[in-house]
């Protein structure tokens, strides 16, 4: 792939008049499809991008990134300002041009044409049979479990499609669910977990959980869990519990929070190939959802257990024995304290304080999240 992004891009033709004369022919609503989208593939293998839905739909038209083009080697791919682009095939000569935002047209060998990129998130949608058809590529599109897949593809590619897909998607088979502990209710508990855990010193952090035998519970939102996979299934394997974390500001509605929590679910059962009952709530949740009754019947309703963090580690603002002293003094009023941490620098001799302050003690036990003692 050859990428240029200098400069002007040649064979660009403004024809203003023109442009001011067409009325765009897109005005139905952008509808990203985000974690229900058709997968993307290019020739033998997927299309991928952080922050980049593969596919959206616009009145049943099919649009994809207009960079996705430029996977392929014979294929030049020109960026140019306010969207603008030129994606030219070397080997036979054949192009689209367009200018930016401002036009209605695109340019192809052909001549103008009434079709129009549109914008999402900063990325250039372009419809992709329109596309493939004039780069001399071709578009697969098929069925699988439900979901729908689409392949873009040149002469280079070798698999079958269905084959491709299966490579890619494999079946979810749940893992069987792990042995829980019933909490020893005599003793007083305290919990780790965390959220917001992406960050500098998670190696740090990782190490004191295994050298002071902490199992801890971790929640991830969608965009967390979508960007480390690799992470995930690491703190899974080296038995923590994984839950969903769920964003929320005043003026989330319980429409929104559910279909955040039910986005990062999926994505957890493609990475662990299991699901979670676990979810926490962002502190900004608004009132007015659990006083009007929405959270309660949503949790209900998917059978979800929520983890509410009772104690706080402010990590950066107290250095690390203020800072424990001060997780101690706030648990003190709880049969049960779950404490919240980040991937703060000072959390690592944090938790080598916790676990020395549990080993002395008998009536204190530092136990687990999981759906057993999270329910009690």
């Amino acid at each position: 792939m050859r990428v240029n992004k200098s400069g002007f891009m040649k064979r660009i033709f403004i024809f203003t008049a023109f442009a001011l004369a067409v009325s765009s022919c897109l005005v139905s609503f952008l509808s990203a499809l985000g974690d229900d989208a058709p997968r993307m593939y290019v020739n033998d293998r997927p299309y991928g991008k952080s922050g980049t839905y593969p596919v959206v739909l616009i009145s049943g038209t099919t649009y994809v990134p207009a960079d996705i083009f430029g996977e392929f080697s014979r294929i030049e791919l020109t960026l140019g300002e306010n969207g603008g682009f030129l994606i030219e095939n070397t080997d036979s000569g054949t192009y689209i041009s367009y200018p930016g935002y401002e036009s209605d047209v695109i340019l192809t060998n052909g001549g103008l044409h009434n079709v129009r990129p549109v914008e999402q998130n900063g990325t250039v949608y372009v419809p992709v049979n329109f596309a493939a058809s004039v780069l001399s590529l071709s578009v697969e599109n098929a069925y699988r479990d439900g979901s729908r897949y689409f392949r873009i593809k040149d002469s280079l590619a070798v698999l079958d499609f269905e084959v491709l897909i299966a490579l890619y998607e494999p079946s979810v088979i749940p893992d069987p669910p792990r042995p829980e502990k019933t909490p020893d209710t005599s003793k007083k508990r305290m919990a780790v977990s965390f959220d917001g855990f992406v960050g500098e010193y998670t190696e740090e952090i990782i190490s004191a959980c295994a050298e002071n035998g902490i199992e801890a519970a971790f929640f991830f939102t969608a965009d967390e869990l979508s960007a480390n996979a690799g992470l995930v299934r690491r703190l899974f394997a080296e038995g923590h519990q994984i839950g969903v974390f769920a964003e929320a500001w005043e003026e989330s509605g319980a429409g929104e929070i559910e279909e955040e929590v039910l986005r990062a679910k999926k994505l957890l059962r493609r990475i662990l190939k299991r699901d979670t009952r676990l979810v926490r709530f962002s502190a900004d949740l608004p009132d007015s959802l659990r006083s009007g009754g929405e959270i309660t019947a949503f949790l209900k309703k998917y059978s979800l257990i929520e983890v509410p963090a009772d104690v706080y580690c402010r990590d950066w603002l107290y250095t690390p024995s203020e800072m424990f002293d001060r997780l101690i003094s706030d648990a003190e009023g709880f049969d049960r304290a779950v404490m919240r941490f980040t991937a703060g620098q000072s959390v690592p001799e944090v938790l080598e304080k916790l676990a020395r302050y549990i080993v002395d003690r008998d009536d204190t036990a530092l136990i687990a999240i999981n759906e057993a003692s999270a329910a009690s």
